[in-house]
Parts: C-alpha cells; structure tokens; sequence
C-alpha cells in the first residue's frame, strides 16, 4: 500500500513503522538488521535500517521526509455543500466496465514492480490513455538508486492558473517475486482506476480550476515519486489547490464499513469530500480529520497544501495484501464505483463551484437599526455575482440578495435584535459553496471591549484589549481602582487609540484593578469590559534571595563561608542586605 520517504541520516535510514492493530512490530523485526530508536505513540516506532526490499506484511512503512518549508492553505471551512443536478447526472455517466477494463490492463503487465522495465512500460501505457482524454500528459522523471523512473501527469487547463491533483501510485509490489509477479489490482490498479476515469468523465466538462490527473510511481518504495514532485511544486511556487489521492479503494473487507477518509479538518477538500460522499453514494465511511503517512498525499500534507486520503477500510483484512492473488477478480464493483463517485465530485465540487469569499464580516454602523456587511472580492473571473442570505435564527433566512457588490449596508433593522448571515460567489452556471454563518447583534452603543491581558513590569502595569469594530467609534476610555481607592476612575485625558495602555509610574505594590469602555462618535459610552487586576513590581519592600550556603573548604569549587560571605557584599554592593540564618 504505502512507504513513505525519509531522509537519510548517519548510521542508516530512519523510518516510522505504523502497526494498524497496535500488537506491536516484533514480528518484523525478527532477525532484521533494525533498530529501535523510539515508540512514538501507541501505533508507530521510529526505526533504524533499510526496509525498502523488507516483507513488511500489513505494517505501514514510512521513511522519514523532511520538507523544505510550509505554504499556508486557505483553511476555508464550509458547513454546507447543496446536491447539484449537473453534478449528479455526470456522476451517472460513471462507468463500471471502463473501471474494470483500466484495472485489468494495469493487472496485465504482470509486474509494476518500480524497478522493473515493466513498470516503465505501464508509465508509458498511462501517458497514452491520458492523453486522449487531456489536453496534453508527460513523464515526469525522477533518478532512484541509479533507476529512471517516471510519474505521469496528465493536463486539463481550467480558466485559473490554480489547480487540484486526484493521484494515485501506479505501481505495486509482492514480496515473493516482484520482479515477475506483482499485479496490484486493488494496490493501487483501483486507485489509478479512478484518476483515469475521472479524466475520462470531465473530458468535455469545461472547470474553472484546472486539474492534474497523476499516478506515482514508486510509491511502495517510500513515496519516492510523489516526494519529488512535491518538492517541485513547493520550490517553483505552483498554485496547487488540493490533492484528492486514492490508494486501494475497491476490496470489500468483511467489517461492515466501505472507506476510511483522511483529511484536514479545517480544509476546503475534506469537508467537500465529507458531504460529497454522503449526499451521492450510500457508503458507510469513517471520516478521520487528522495527518497520516498512509500515502502518497503525505509530502503534499507536510508542504501544508491541503489534502484528502481515501483507503478501504482496514485495509489489512484484504488477505491478498502485496500478494500475487491481488488480482480483479476479488474485487467488489459497487466499491469501486462509489470511490471514483466520491472522487469525481469532490473534484467538479472544488472546480466548478466557488469557494466562499474570504474575510466576510458584518459591522454596527452605531445607529442601532443598520449593518454593514463586506467580504473579498472573489479570485475567479467567472464569478459574477454574489448571494447573501440574512434571518433572525441560526441557519434560518428570510431575506436573499444577489448582488455584484461587496460591500452593502442594509438598514430598516431592529434594535437589539441578532441577525445570522451567509454568502456565496457564484459563476453564470454553477452556485458557489456557502458561506460559514456569521452573526451580529445590533446595538446603537458600542460593544464592551474585550480584555485579553494584563502584564505587571517595573513600576507599571500594561493592559491590552481587543479592537471593537463599530464603524463609529472614536476610541477607548480605561478606568483604574487601587487597594487605598476602592472607586473606579477614569485614568486616560484624551480618548484612547490604542488597544495596549501602560499605566506608569506606579511606585507602590498595591493591587490595581482595570476595566476599559468604548466610545462612539455620538459620544455613546459602551459597558465596562471585565475586569483584570495585577500589581507592578517596585521592589519597594525588598526582594527575599533562597539559597543555600554549605561551608567549604576553601580550594576551588568549594568556598568557604568567609569566601562566599564576601562574594555576597560584591554582588550586593550597592544596597543595604541582610543574611537569616536558618538550620
């Protein structure tokens, strides 16, 4: 199923073994020329020695990968995805037989063993098929271990330089003889299955994001040729969206479940691929929001573009596991429909449908009866138009606007009242995903501000609070109260700007307490925020040093208490001290 690459390191490779039955990893170092260097958790050792060419049975082998940096993803949530009926009638066309017939072709190179001319062949065979269906493919090479071997990329151009990869790995492997037999129909034939067809399907499907079709190569050798390409896509700054990756996905296992489906829980992909897979296949599935090595999206994981994993569930009860009976005939058709249903609309969700605008808030104009509400202008060119739901209950609207603005002022409100919100950019064709709600309450005063901190220093005390967001307000009074004055009082002459104040000089160790207000134009004063106390440091009272003193003898290292006693007068030179002796 998987390895994946680490870097090398002085006294041999590091590899993460992974146990999915959490029994332990003796069994596979019986008589190996491996070490322990750690157990991670209750699941993975960290480990030294080569696995490579290592039966490694049902464990999951992971040689350790470093990346060279880390992009930032959107992390754009979305609660909501609508059934569309464009989306479902392409869904329809999906076709069994044309799975099937992909998966025998790859099963009849007899062994796609990476090192094997065979494999290159296979990388040649899906270079062609692709290129029927794309607008143009290549090989993608890469040198291992003094090896040529080759990726395949396929090209669909969308309207937007952006793009979304659904990948695969294309090779396989036995431990028996993978230089003759290692036929890989459900590792990975099913997965490289899908990413055909899904290329098959959108052929004449014009999207809006473009989309890279790419079997790997090499995968069961440690991610070799996804680690490569990762780190061609990071160092040439390549707008890739989100990786859809499919490895085994279509043996049925006798435990009641279909897939197990790993992703970024605050990722666009997985919250996609979520509903997606619940609104069109009748699957039973385990959605996992959490980082696992499992395949080949894993150096696309750890580079932090956004990702999404789907694998049958507990693969290791397929008891043709990296044997030469992985063949087609023990595969269940149902199984691998639904997995390229799966992955075929997550795709046309992720390239057809906008995502949902960024930075969308809504603002108290201050006249208690009106808000502003602003978000982004979308990236996509196609995108036309805007549509804003607003209501009085949460996921509840009554008023709907479609407009071509972003930024909108909305009045004939209710004072007091909380309104919940939603939007959406949509193209001319397709409706964009929703929105996370957001909601506000109107107020003609300002909201209390909202303490975050306050931090004691020498003869001072810092408070800082969070900035309001009214669109009237002219600033921030901070009132104070000491252990002497138990009456809060304006501190501050003129009106605040800031959202840090530093009270200073305070020359007494007394208790100070805080609490600041926000201010409109019309001179309306919010309530007080919380309350944060503290007490400056004025060594006013002294400062008591614990240590302790044991006589020596006087050579170095242990001084004696004369020795020591003048160390103290130095040290201490400038201020009067006092030493207590206690036994």
């Amino acid at each position: 199923m998987f390895k994946a690459l680490l870097l090398l390191l002085i006294g041999g490779p590091l590899y993460y073994i992974q146990d999915p039955l959490g029994k332990g990893i003796e069994p596979l170092l019986k008589n190996r020329d491996i070490k322990i260097i750690k157990q991670v958790d209750q699941h993975t050792w960290l480990v030294e020695g080569e696995l490579e060419k290592v039966n490694t049975g049902i464990y999951r082998i992971a040689r350790y990968f470093k990346p060279k940096g880390k992009v930032k993803h959107p992390g754009i949530k979305t609660l909501d995805i609508e059934w569309d009926p464009f989306i479902d009638s392409v869904l329809s066309t999906i076709s069994i037989d044309s799975l099937k017939a992909f998966i025998q072709r790859l099963q009849n190179f007899n062994t796609r063993y990476a090192y094997t001319d065979s494999c290159r062949a296979a990388e040649e065979w899906l270079k062609i098929k692709l290129s029927t269906y794309v607008d143009s493919s290549k090989l993608w090479g890469f040198n291992h271990n003094d090896t040529w071997m080759r990726n395949v990329i396929g090209y669909k151009t969308g309207q937007q330089q952006q793009f979304v990869m659904i990948t695969s790995h294309l090779d396989a492997i036995t431990y028996e003889d993978p230089y003759n037999f290692a036929p890989g129909a459900d590792d990975n034939a099913s997965g490289t299955a899908v990413v055909l067809e899904a290329a098959r399907i959108l052929k004449d499907i014009e999207t809006d994001l473009s989309i890279r079709f790419v079997p790997f190569t090499a995968e069961e050798l440690g991610l070799i040729g996804s680690e490569h390409y990762a780190d061609y896509i990071y160092t040439n700054s390549e707008p890739l969206v989100a990786t859809l990756n499919f490895d085994m996905v279509a043996y049925q296992t006798p435990d009641g479940l279909d897939f197990e489906i790993y992703g970024d829980s605050t990722g666009l992909a997985f919250n996609i691929m979520k509903q997606v897979a619940e609104l069109y296949t009748p699957t039973n599935n385990i959605f996992i929001p959490e980082y696992t090595w499992g395949s080949d999206h894993a150096p696309f994981a750890l580079y932090g573009y956004d990702w999404t994993f789907v694998i049958e569930s507990n693969y290791h009860l397929n008891p043709n596991y990296h044997k030469p009976t992985d063949l087609l005939s023990t595969l269940n058709d149902t199984l691998l429909l639904n997995a390229a249903k799966i992955g075929i609309g997550t795709l046309l969700y992720i390239t057809l449908c906008p995502y949902p605008p960024e930075n969308f808030a809504a603002y108290n104009v201050g006249t208690g009866d009106s808000l502003m509400v602003k978000w982004n202008k979308h990236p996509w060119e196609s995108v036309t138009y805007y549509t804003f739901y607003m209501g009085t209950s949460p996921n509840c609207y009554t008023d709907t606007l479609n407009t071509a603005d972003t930024l909108i002022f909305i009045g004939n409100l209710l004072e007091d009242s909380t309104y919940y919100m939603r939007v959406r950019a949509n193209t001319p064709s397709h409706k964009g995903i929703l929105s996370e709600e957001i909601s506000i309450t109107l107020r003609s005063r300002p909201v209390s501000p909202s303490l975050i901190t306050i931090s004691p220093s020498r003869n001072a005390i810092e408070i800082a609070w969070r900035e309001n967001t009214e669109l009237d307000l002219i600033g921030y009074n901070i009132y104070r109260k000491s252990e002497l004055n138990q009456n809060f009082i304006k501190i501050n002459n003129d009106v605040l700007t800031d959202t840090v104040y530093i009270d200073s000089p305070l020359v007494d160790p007394y208790w100070f307490s805080y609490y600041v207000t926000a201010l409109d134009s019309s001179m309306n004063e919010s309530e007080p925020s919380c309350t944060l106390s503290a007490r400056p440091v004025t060594l006013s009272h002294g400062v008591g040093i614990v240590d302790e003193f044991r006589a020596g003898n006087g050579i170095p290292f242990s001084p004696s208490e004369n020795m020591q006693k003048a160390f103290l007068d130095t040290v201490f030179s400038w201020i009067e001290y006092y030493i207590y002796n206690v036994d």
